[in-house]
């Protein structure tokens, strides 16, 4: 049961970092070759060729902005996606190492909690699987996009909490903890833009009330968590994205993002102590 599941996490891996860097890269709904196309001779049905937008028809896109987490703009947030990245990648490494020592009968001495459970794999599959699809779904509709990344971040959650027991037995995973910080992120940002575009409030309303829900979720979570502080950490990365990006436009929104560091860090120091 255990290589199953590492196979289905390690097909998920794959699945979202090629999935989330061509978004990343894309440049919209038509992609950055598309656009580059468009400014051929042949794609504009010079010279006899076809019209190339005849051929790769592209739907109109949904009114609501694409998702900044999948595609950022600033340089805090670029990072922390390249950081996701890195982790996702580093936690599938280290847990083919492990179930590989485990099938050879080498016994490891673990410093970062239990080892990997199906489950613990399972749920990471199913968070990979749900980020795989997640921006291109929410690049479409909105609410469709929030729900994505709504049971996009519970697997994420699960897995980073593993199985239910005493506080002790919670795995720390840096690496899982990342990645479930910035998928409850892109939740709420998903929600505040359904908050803006289906439901007609203004995007600063919505941006406070989206921190607001998220400073309470990530302090639940973290308190539960433990000492593993990377999913605070992945979230005051991008909260400090936000506020640097609307220092210059928004106050609301710069204060809201202060206050959510503020707040996760006096959690940080709580669970540490």
């Amino acid at each position: 049961m255990r290589r199953v599941a590492l196979a289905l996490m390690l097909t998920a891996t794959v699945a979202f970092l090629v999935s989330s860097v061509t978004f990343a890269l894309s440049g919209g709904p038509q992609g950055v070759m598309l656009s580059l196309a468009g400014d051929l001779p042949f794609a504009s049905g010079a010279r006899g060729w076809p019209d190339l937008p005849a051929l790769l028809p592209v739907p109109p896109p949904d009114p609501s902005p694409p998702p900044a987490l999948a595609r950022p703009s600033g340089k805090a947030l670029q990072l922390l996606l390249v950081l996701v990245w890195a982790a996702v990648l580093f936690h599938a490494i280290r847990a083919s190492f492990r179930v590989r020592a485990a099938a050879l009968g080498i016994r490891q001495q673990e410093r970062s909690g239990t080892p990997d459970r199906p489950a613990e794999m399972l749920a990471m599959a199913g968070a990979l699987t749900g980020a795989a699809a997640w921006p291109w779904i929410a690049d479409r509709s909105a609410i469709a996009g929030m729900l994505a990344a709504g049971a996009t971040s519970a697997f994420s959650i699960l897995a980073a909490l593993g199985d239910a027991g005493p506080a002790p037995e919670v795995p720390r995973r840096t690496s899982v903890g990342i990645f479930a910080g910035w998928t409850v992120v892109s939740l709420y940002a998903s929600f505040a833009a359904v908050l803006t575009g289906q439901l007609g409030v203004s995007a600063t309303l919505a941006a406070v009330i989206a921190v607001g829900f998220l400073l309470v979720t990530a302090i639940n979570v973290q308190f539960r968590l433990g000492p593993m502080i990377g999913f605070s950490l992945a979230i005051m990365w991008a909260m400090i994205g936000i506020a640097a990006q609307s220092v210059g436009a928004d106050l609301s929104v710069t204060l809201a993002a202060v206050a959510a560091i503020a707040g996760l860090a006096a959690v940080m120091v709580r669970v540490m102590s």
